[in-house]
């Protein structure tokens, strides 16, 4: 019974760091999208006057 409970937890850690990883992922992909926009938006602009 023990050794089940170590083996869950285990699983649990790697899925909850597979998890943390896989949202760091989306966050960047996001943060890069919107700094892309930005700076597309700041170019335009410059690019107008």
């Amino acid at each position: 019974m023990c050794e089940f409970i170590f083996t869950t937890s285990a699983d649990i850690i790697k899925i909850a760091a597979f998890l943390r990883i896989m949202l760091r992922g989306v966050f960047i992909q996001k943060w890069i999208k919107i700094s892309l926009h930005f700076v597309e938006r700041c170019s335009s602009a410059a690019g107008r006057r």
